[in-house]
């Protein structure tokens, strides 16, 4: 069952990264965001941070701070009309734990308190260099 239920959460999550990921999910960002990721990242490649920590501190505040709490609440943020059911939140709430490792580069260990996340790790390995490349396209204020 536990194999099973990991799987279903992995598709979960691979077809919330392809949408979130998309030309098109960049495009929507709000330019204000786009403009702040645009001037973080200067500004830290001024202060010597090499790319892979720029680009892990920028997908980690637009999965964190933007992304995840509108998945995690999609009501809250008028993306459906009423809160879904407890089963559907629990399920969305584990991607938004997959999504916030996997842009920090966060890998589950064993003993940590939800142990059963270790096994969605090769998820979370496989989506970090694609938030990556979300976040540097997010730097780009004035091209989708």
């Amino acid at each position: 069952l536990l194999e099973h239920n990991a799987a279903m959460l992995t598709r979960w999550a691979e077809a919330v990264l392809d949408a979130l990921t998309s030309p098109v999910s960049v495009a929507a960002l709000p330019l204000e965001v786009r403009r702040l990721c645009f001037e973080v990242n200067e500004v830290t490649r001024q202060i010597g941070l090499q790319r892979s920590q720029r680009t892990t501190l920028l997908s980690g505040y637009l999965i964190c701070h933007w992304v995840t709490t509108a998945i995690a609440a999609p009501e809250a943020h008028g993306l459906t009309p009423h809160a879904p059911s407890d089963g559907a939140k629990r399920g969305l709430e584990l991607v938004s734990q997959l999504l916030q490792a996997s842009s920090i580069g966060i890998i589950f260990s064993q003993e940590c308190e939800h142990d059963y996340l270790c096994r969605l790790n090769p998820f979370v390995r496989s989506a970090a260099p694609r938030l990556a490349s979300y976040a540097v396209r997010a730097c780009a204020p004035d091209s989708p």
